[in-house]
């Protein structure tokens, strides 16, 4: 498939998506296609292209004033620059993310670790692991709280699906 049929593809797909809820206003509309079209272009890591859309996400939903969708796409723009190797850019936005996700209720902590997580693999790619070590142990007391474990269906090896697989998390 050309990459201009996978953009067509992405943004038909989200555009019907969306058009279900007919209670939602053009911008809402609009940041919420841009955002998931950033996304599907970054899951086939077509991380420019992604980048792109994410940004100009960015831009409509800073004047939504929502602070946790606002958090999501920095997340998001964050990771697909750690993934391009541009990690002094990365940085930016995934710290300006954690500023906010910091503020946000107790429910959004998850959100909050995944962005330590995608920072500490973002410093540790950049030689950094010292201040990497800092990020992934908050991370991972977060997850751990939110989601404990139980360690005797570990211990028995009776549920392989319990165990997330922390590679692949950028929400």
């Amino acid at each position: 498939m050309a990459h201009s049929d996978i953009d067509k593809a992405c943004t038909a797909y989200v555009f019907l998506d969306m058009a279900w809820d007919t209670n939602c206003d053009t911008a809402v509309i609009i940041k919420s296609t841009l955002h998931q079209l950033g996304r599907c272009l970054s899951d086939q890591e077509m991380f420019d292209d992604a980048v792109r859309y994410l940004k100009e996400a960015l831009e409509v939903k800073r004047t939504l004033n929502n602070k946790e969708d606002t958090a999501l796409t920095l997340h998001q723009v964050g990771y697909c620059l750690c993934e391009q190797k541009n990690y002094a850019e990365a940085e930016k936005f995934l710290n300006e993310a954690l500023v906010i996700r910091r503020t946000l209720p107790p429910q959004h902590k998850p959100s909050l670790a995944a962005t330590l997580q995608v920072l500490g693999e973002c410093m540790v790619r950049k030689g950094s692991s010292v201040d990497a070590e800092i990020l992934l142990r908050e991370s991972l007391s977060i997850y751990r709280t939110a989601f404990p474990i139980n360690k005797s269906i570990i211990a028995d090896n009776k549920c392989h699906d319990c165990i997330v697989a922390e590679d692949n998390v950028h929400l």
